[in-house]
């Protein structure tokens, strides 16, 4: 080779800087290259490279629970960190049991739709533990769990109501 086209510095600067460090995962690059002498450039040729997912190096952040009846919690949370992610993020997975029978009431629930960072747990005990954790996906498998939630689902209303009603009812009576 004779000559260089002046922008090609550059692009060999940003090559030789991005080989010093984990090129982003799930990055599409181009590369293009052609044949240059003292007056003719030649064709060039496209090359399109994505580089492949890896999966999530954290868990999703800030999780949540809200009781919302005495048989359904909801769990919330944020993505990971952008710089954790290791691609797109695909789907979550949302693990719960009740505290101390794990194995016997164990629950995955998986959120495939796009954006969508909650999930409401239903057809619990009341008055139970339960432990919620949450991890994310790319298309290279799962991250890491989040750190463990923990809940008290509460009395069911109707209950403590007809409870109060029978013990009012039981006074009248007697009273009367």
């Amino acid at each position: 080779m004779t000559k260089f086209r002046p922008g090609w510095d550059t692009v060999i600067d940003k090559v030789g800087r991005v080989q010093k460090r984990q090129p982003p995962f799930g990055a599409t690059y181009q590369f293009e290259v052609s044949l240059l002498n003292a007056s003719v450039t030649g064709p060039s040729a496209r090359l399109n490279v994505t580089t492949p997912d890896a999966p999530p190096s954290t868990s999703p952040l800030h999780v949540r629970l809200s009781g919302l009846s005495s048989s359904a919690v909801e769990i919330s949370w944020a993505p990971p960190p952008v710089q954790y992610r290791n691609g797109r993020i695909t789907a979550y997975q949302v693990r719960y049991f009740e505290v101390g029978a794990e194995t016997q009431t164990e629950t995955m629930a998986k959120v495939t739709v796009p954006g969508q960072r909650q999930h409401t747990a239903k057809d619990l005990k009341e008055k139970t533990f339960y432990t919620f954790m949450v991890r994310a996906f790319t298309s290279a498998g799962p991250g890491p769990w989040s750190g463990a939630s923990n809940i008290r689902t509460s009395v069911e209303r109707k209950s403590l109501l007809n409870l109060v009603h029978k013990q009012t009812s039981k006074r009248s009576k007697h009273n009367g």
